[in-house]
């Protein structure tokens, strides 16, 4: 590897396990307005899991069950800055069942990453684009 390219890396893991250290705080902070903390938490591990599986599949070669379930971590960004974002402008908002809908298909593509094609071939590329 090249000097630039380990540069790269070193800072892109950096900003990696930085997302993820701020996730894990955030999660454990007591103060108000938890519900936000939370959610904000749980969208920066999302992206984390996701940038991640991207920068270690650039350098290291992943097996498909991972690069699925780094895309599962996509699917979680979405509902989670939905829900961020109506806390932060809805007065006594709460999570009710049916936002919990919202995280059905990042459930059942991490339960079945194993199973979905993650390849060079059509079958990846048709399951690409639909997430």
């Amino acid at each position: 590897m090249t000097l630039s390219r380990e540069i790269i890396a070193v800072l892109s893991n950096l900003g990696v396990a930085q997302g993820i250290f701020l996730g894990f705080y955030l999660l454990r902070l007591k103060s108000e307005p938890r519900l936000a903390n939370r959610l904000l938490a749980l969208l920066l591990l999302g992206l984390s899991i996701r940038i991640g599986k991207s920068v270690f599949n650039h350098y290291l070669e992943l097996d498909p069950w991972l690069r699925n379930l780094g895309l599962a971590g996509f699917l979680t960004v979405g509902p989670f800055l939905w829900l961020y974002g109506r806390v932060l402008f809805e007065k006594n908002f709460c999570v009710s069942r049916k936002d919990y809908g919202h995280f059905v298909p990042a459930l059942l593509y991490a339960l079945l990453s194993p199973l979905i094609p993650n390849e060079s071939n059509l079958p990846s590329y048709i399951s690409y684009s639909l997430v």
